[in-house]
């Protein structure tokens, strides 16, 4: 699933991520609040969708194939990473467990990212 040239970014995001800051509660003391901050709504059923969809690095499908994952950047405007699945674990533990996955970006800027999914959460590595 790729982007047209010259898409509405941010309208094509709106599946994965949404603002959310008037339904978030606060959860107990805040000790630190930025100036400035945007909170997100993520949809983990589209981004599940999306990740499935990902090609496995180094394989024939992502050379044919790529998978854009559109996420917010600090600057308040989205980036495009290319995703490629990028399995790290033994494959006997990823036998034990197929709902740990991680994932490679490449962003369009060339920044390359490492993130994984459980299912419930999404992390990021630099």
């Amino acid at each position: 699933m790729a982007f047209e040239p010259g898409c509405d970014l941010r309208r094509r995001c709106r599946d994965l991520v949404a603002d959310h800051e008037s339904a978030i509660t606060a959860q107990g003391a805040r000790p630190i609040i930025p100036r400035a901050y945007r909170t997100f709504a993520l949809d983990q059923a589209a981004l599940s969708a999306r990740l499935l969809a990902a090609p496995l690095e180094h394989s024939a499908a992502a050379a044919r194939a790529t998978v854009l994952l559109p996420l917010p950047l600090p600057d308040g405007t989205f980036g495009r990473f290319a995703i490629k699945e990028s399995p790290i674990m033994e494959p006997g533990l990823a036998a034990q467990f197929p709902e740990i996955k991680t994932f490679l970006g490449q962003g369009s800027m060339t920044r390359r990212r490492q993130c994984g999914s459980t299912g419930r959460r999404l992390g990021s590595t630099r």
